[in-house]
Order: structure tokens, then C-alpha cells, then sequence
């Protein structure tokens, strides 16, 4: 069909994004800034839990925590175990259940975790060895989920724009760990290390909040986005149009 007769394939080719498609995009990288840096901190936290191994150097911190080597390098990989599992899951959760639901549901797995991994690590190392694992499985669907919600919401034309907002998070995430959980450990709160996992547990919790009341399953269903995106969707959507992108 030309743009002739179907004037929705006018606007294939504009370069402004709508609320609706901003919206996703922006919360797609917000979830996937919070699953690395979830990731990436306990390694930061770490450190500040059993201290720096140069005891003589200046400014070196204390730990609480007397784990062997072998405990820690546990502890590192636990989370790796669980996420190469999943990962597989997050196209099929996206078919049956929609990217909306099951996105959430393990944001929420995560947050709920992490801001649990204070208490469960002075209670076991392998309580928190299990929950690191437990967080690992649930972060795997999240990259497929993103770019299946991706699909719903974008157009070929604003494909790549769309998802480049969402996966620049994980770069982002990287940039923002180190030197803020660093900050984090040396307020000496409860030890400092507990704010390393407390802030973006609670942050993570908010986000899940957030999407499900600004966001929807699809275009057509949601009450804040114009009719106009919505038909321009309806027609143009990367999940009617886009094959091999």
C-alpha cells in the first residue's frame, strides 16, 4: 500500500519521538541502569564488607566481614550462575504474558533482594550466596523483555533510537557504581557497605512503582498518549513491521 492511500506512513521517516515512545524509552533504560548496577555494586560492596587487603595503607577500611577467598569468589560468581539460565526466558515470558508483567515482576525480585542482602549476609554468607543467585535468575528475562517492549513501541524508522536510549543504562550504570558506592561506604552508616545495595534497592522499588502506573501493555491501551501516536503505532509499530530488524 503507498503513503497515498495510507497517510499513516507519512510520518515513517520523523525524527520527533511522542510521550508514549520517550516514555518506554526512558524507562527501559532506567531498568537496565538499575539490573547493572545491581549487578556490578556487590563486587564495590565487597570490598567495604571485608576491607582492603593493604591494611598498612593509609585510609584503608576495616571490614566486617573475615571471608576466606574462596567464599568471596563464591559470592562474585553467584550471580552469573543464575542469570546465564534464564536469559532464554525473556522472549517466551514477552509471547504469553506480555513484556509489561513479567518485566516488573523481576525488577521487583531484584529490588526486593537487594535491599535484603544487608541482613542475610550478617546472618550466612551462603544465605547470601543464595540470593545472589535468586537475583541472577531473575535479571536474565530483562534484556530480552526490554527489547520485545521495544518492538511494541517503535517503528522501524525509530527503532535504533529507541533502543540506543534504553541500553546506553548499562554503560551509564558502570560510570555512576564505582565512584558512588565508594561515597557510599565511607559515610560509615551502619558501616557504610549496607547503602551500597539500600539506595538502589529502594530507588528500584520506586521505578517498579512508577511503570506500572505511567505505563501500559501496548499503545492502544494507554490513556495518556495522543490518538494520534496511537494510530501512527497502530500502523507503524516495529511488532507488525519490522522483520530482521
Amino acid at each position: 500500500m503507498t503513503s497515498r492511500n495510507n497517510p499513516h506512513k507519512l510520518r515513517l521517516n520523523q525524527s520527533d519521538l511522542d510521550f508514549g515512545r520517550l516514555t518506554v524509552a526512558v524507562f527501559c533504560f532506567l531498568a537496565l541502569f538499575h539490573t547493572m548496577l545491581m549487578r556490578l555494586n556487590f563486587s564495590m560492596g565487597l570490598v567495604c564488607m571485608t576491607g582492603t587487603t593493604a591494611k598498612e595503607v593509609e585510609g584503608a577500611i576495616k571490614g566486617e566481614f573475615d571471608w576466606d577467598s574462596d567464599t568471596i569468589a563464591n559470592l562474585l560468581a553467584a550471580f552469573y550462575y543464575g542469570n546465564i539460565i534464564t536469559q532464554m526466558l525473556g522472549g517466551y515470558l514477552g509471547r504469553v504474558f506480555g513484556e509489561r508483567y513479567p518485566l516488573m515482576v523481576c525488577m521487583s525480585i531484584i529490588a526486593a533482594l537487594e535491599l535484603l542482602l544487608p541482613s542475610l549476609a550478617r546472618w550466612s554468607p551462603w544465605a547470601l550466596f543464595s540470593a545472589r543467585i535468586l537475583m541472577g535468575l531473575a535479571s536474565g528475562p530483562i534484556f530480552p523483555l526490554i527489547y520485545s517492549l521495544i518492538t511494541v513501541w517503535a517503528s522501524p524508522a525509530e527503532k535504533a533510537t529507541l533502543l540506543g536510549i534504553a541500553f546506553t543504562g548499562y554503560s551509564f550504570s558502570s560510570i555512576f557504581n564505582y565512584p558512588v558506592s565508594s561515597l557510599l561506604c565511607l559515610t560509615g552508616i551502619d558501616n557504610g557497605w549496607p547503602l551500597i545495595f539500600y539506595v538502589p534497592g529502594t530507588t528500584a522499588v520506586v521505578w517498579v512503582i512508577a511503570f506500572y502506573f505511567i505505563t501500559s501493555d501496548s499503545p492502544e491501551a494507554h490513556p495518556r498518549i495522543s490518538m494520534e501516536e496511537k494510530t501512527y503505532l497502530k500502523h507503524n509499530s516495529c511488532k507488525k513491521s519490522c522483520i530482521g530488524l
